[in-house]
């Protein structure tokens, strides 16, 4: 079953990334995530609500999915938007492991992943970075280390 943070309130759910929404992603600046545990243990996903604007009611989760790694720490797999909530509920699964996040990557060029990855990953300092081979930033062309 799913669970969101324990506060769910909606200052906890912000985040703008910044930018004008070029691509018309909704929501502007809210996000919910759904924490749900896969593989007890080993495999958890985080879920948050991403659509088309103009009134096109569209709209899909975008999806993350932490994995406890067997030599030990905690591998993320496509981040999705660093909200507080989002945050939170990836430290509740480290507090319970004892492990934290280590490594962080992203495999897809997709702009669903992309636009969160640097605002993620600095929130993980540690953490290995990987991308995918062809990988650009986005807005504006940018160092990613």
């Amino acid at each position: 079953s799913y669970v969101t943070g324990k506060t769910g309130s909606p200052l906890s759910r912000l985040y703008c990334l910044g930018v004008p929404p070029i691509f018309l992603a909704v929501p502007f600046f809210a996000r919910a995530t759904f924490r749900a545990e896969v593989v007890k243990g080993k495999v958890w996903v985080f879920e948050q609500r991403q659509g088309i604007g103009l009134g096109l009611n569209t709209s899909v989760n975008v999806r993350m999915t932490l994995l406890k790694v067997e030599g030990g720490g905690l591998f993320v797999y496509n981040p999705i938007a660093p909200t507080r909530e989002c945050l939170e509920l990836v430290r509740e699964v480290e507090d319970e492991l004892g492990e934290r996040v280590e490594c962080i990557l992203l495999p897809t060029t997709t702009f669903e992943h992309k636009q969160f990855f640097r605002p993620f990953c600095k929130t993980f300092p540690r953490a290995r970075v990987l991308v995918s081979p062809g990988q650009y930033s986005w807005p504006i062309l940018q160092n990613l280390s």
